[in-house]
């Protein structure tokens, strides 16, 4: 949300750790996402490929966190994350974020290449 206001976010602050109310957060931060996107003026200040990128890689690491099936989630959300993110992550922009890449199994998916890809233990 921070990019879409054209503002450039601090990667070094500490990332809050919600034990409560975590799901309120989330919507309240996706209401304010889309709306957002519906005041947006002409060319976003970052592409919707970036952003689905950035959930589809979340949705891997929390669904690996509470065990959910990764086969019950929308393979194409994936293919387009690990697409924007083939293209744009270089070394140089991983970031503390991102480790670097790793091998993926044969088996691991859409979500598990993605998840590799953005140097997650699959």
């Amino acid at each position: 949300l921070v990019m879409m206001r054209g503002e450039q976010p601090d990667w070094s602050a500490p990332t809050p750790h919600l034990t409560a109310g975590w799901g309120a957060s989330y919507r309240v931060h996706a209401d304010d996402l889309i709306h957002a996107w519906h005041m947006l003026d002409g060319d976003p200040p970052v592409p919707a490929s970036w952003q689905v990128a950035e959930l589809a890689v979340h949705t891997w690491d929390l669904a690996t966190a509470i065990g959910f099936p990764l086969d019950r989630l929308d393979p194409e959300v994936a293919k387009v994350g690990l697409g924007f993110m083939r293209e744009n992550m270089t070394p140089e922009r991983r970031g503390h974020a991102f480790g670097e890449e790793v091998e993926a199994p044969a088996d691991a998916g859409p979500y598990g290449a993605l998840a590799a890809f953005a140097g997650r233990q699959v």
